[in-house]
């Protein structure tokens, strides 16, 4: 009797031991695969996280939830932190669970959405540390400046066969390109004061392009639309995730 007792207890305080490991947020969910949190949470290395799932389906070559949903904050996609990210799918296909020791992937989905919004700061300490300083040509400092509905850049750039710097500022709006990418588009750039043709431009833009890349996310989904708002920005998929929840 005493032994069955012990058992029990010791069950419930390894239950609360794992509960305690996963942040308020995720456990007041309730309705969410383990296994596919963790990988998630180690791999976004997310400030908070919450996830919500339908149960797994196991397949050959994956792991099916016909319902997914996740909301994260202050996750970083190649060095770039993200303010807040949702992502819902509907039939989503994983890889499979063995691999999510390295990387845990949606390969598919029947319906998959996105949303993003990146803080302005977290874009100038994104191209702080891309271009640091003691660099002696490109770009050696940019600093961007969000507005409602266009983008303000400014920083020192050193072409080369000059022997000096120049001061630069681009003016232009954001657009989203194959889906994936966020890019600089319709912009002016002045050089010390003077405005100099897109031909001569366009290679010193594309050097910071594109500002936004998808690519290395886990999730798939095809942005449709960019907002550029007062010190922040926002990227989103038609339908939003907020559709899916």
């Amino acid at each position: 009797m005493r032994f069955a007792r012990y058992l029990g207890l010791s069950a419930m305080a390894m239950g609360l031991a794992v509960a305690l490991l996963l942040p308020t947020a995720s456990r007041a969910e309730g309705d969410f695969y383990p296994p596919l949190y963790e990988a998630l949470a180690r791999q976004l290395s997310a400030d908070s996280l919450r996830l919500t799932t339908a149960p797994p389906l196991v397949l050959e070559d994956g792991v099916r939830f016909e319902r997914f949903f996740l909301e994260a904050r202050g996750i970083r996609i190649d060095g770039m932190r993200i303010e807040e990210l949702t992502a819902a799918a509907l039939g989503a296909v994983f890889n499979r669970e063995e691999e999510w020791r390295k990387t845990a992937e949606m390969r598919s989905a029947e319906l998959a959405t996105l949303r993003m919004r990146v803080l302005e700061k977290d874009v100038n300490d994104f191209f702080l540390l891309k271009y640091p300083p003691g660099r002696r040509s490109g770009w050696l400092f940019i600093r961007f400046d969000l507005k409602d509905g266009w983008i303000r850049g400014e920083g020192l750039y050193k072409f080369s066969g000059l022997p000096f710097r120049t001061h630069v500022v681009l003016e232009g709006k954001l657009e989203v390109v194959r889906g994936r990418k966020v890019y600089v588009s319709d912009y002016t750039m002045r050089v010390d004061g003077l405005e100099i043709p897109r031909s001569r431009a366009e290679p010193v833009v594309n050097r910071i392009q594109p500002l936004l890349d998808l690519d290395k996310l886990a999730f798939p989904g095809r942005l449709s639309r960019v907002e550029v708002r007062e010190d922040s920005l926002l990227v989103e998929t038609s339908p939003s995730p907020e559709s899916l929840r």
